[in-house]
């Protein structure tokens, strides 16, 4: 996986002085699927997710050109899972439970940034998530682009979610994926 993601970030870099001619034939919206390894942590009753899953849906829209790019509004539908479903009960004589990581489904709207060949993109915004309840929290995305055929690109990306209260705890969840966009 290492090396895929060493390839993606140079043929990004090559890629990356793309003329302003080609980016303007790009159509101004795009929609990434992904999927790929996510992790968590949490500050209270819930256990760590250290191998767990993300999937996610992003629909962006070019608004126009800034400096050497392009102002991005976006919206996130995504997923944050656990292999783990089981209560993990202590020593006989401390009966309290530790409950797994939730499985989290979020959505965020979010503002971005693309460089002018479209290879490189960041976003940020708030986000809401929901497990058993709702709650708000704060979302950040970068990735990588390379075009494979026409208007399929290849991305690599990284995703993090800051969750401050979802009963009672705070959480950080945190991905790593690869998908393809389509232009």
């Amino acid at each position: 996986m290492r090396r895929a993601w060493m390839t993606l970030v140079i043929a990004a870099a090559i890629g990356a002085g793309a003329s302003d001619v080609a980016a303007q034939a790009r159509s101004p919206l795009s929609l990434d699927l992904n999927v790929g390894r996510g992790i968590g942590t949490g500050h209270g009753t819930y256990l760590d997710n250290s191998d767990g899953f993300i999937g996610d849906v992003l629909l962006a829209y070019r608004l126009r050109g800034i400096g050497s790019g392009g102002l991005l509004a976006a919206f996130d539908a995504g997923i944050q899972g656990t292999r783990s479903h089981a209560l993990v009960c202590m020593e006989p004589e401390n009966v309290q439970c530790v409950p797994p990581f939730p499985e989290f489904k979020v959505f965020a709207a979010a503002v971005g940034w693309e460089n002018s060949s479209g290879s490189f993109r960041a976003f940020a915004g708030p986000a809401v998530v929901h497990a058993d309840e709702a709650a708000g929290g704060v979302f950040a995305r970068g990735d990588v682009a390379l075009p494979l055929f026409s208007r399929v690109w290849g991305v690599a990306g990284v995703r993090g979610v800051i969750v401050p209260d979802y009963q009672g705890d705070s959480f950080q969840l945190g991905g790593v994926s690869f998908g393809l966009r389509i232009r």
